[in-house]
């Protein structure tokens, strides 16, 4: 089962709807003057920023989780299931945390959480 944890608060989801994660390509192309070929700057690539879609069995658990994004701080999310998706991160700059109530159940809710990877 995922978890994210907050440092003292774990939070967690009953279902990881969806994930998704980006990199930034840091690679460099020079066009150098008489010389046919461009030349290559190679520098590491940024770390994962996207954003991920959890489905919590109530309402108030997702607006707990919700609130607790909107402090500053480092989470950490663990998915057994994902393993390749665990990661310590913050929450984005400038986007929205947002919570959406499952139209067809009166408890379920989703929170969007959009993500910047962040070394721990």
């Amino acid at each position: 089962m995922a978890t994210i944890t907050n440092g003292s608060t774990t939070y967690t989801p009953a279902l990881v709807q969806g994930y998704e994660a980006a990199y930034q390509v840091n690679t460099l192309q020079h066009d150098l003057i008489g010389n046919p070929e461009p030349e290559y700057t190679f520098q590491v690539g940024s770390l994962r920023r996207g954003s991920m879609s959890l489905v919590f069995d109530t309402l108030a658990d997702a607006a707990a989780c919700a609130a607790a994004h909107r402090m500053p701080g480092v989470f950490v999310f663990t998915d057994p299931a994902r393993p390749t998706a665990d990661m310590s991160y913050v929450t984005a700059p400038g986007q929205e945390v947002r919570v959406v109530q499952d139209p067809t159940s009166v408890t379920r809710a989703t929170l969007v959480v959009p993500f910047h990877e962040v070394t721990p």
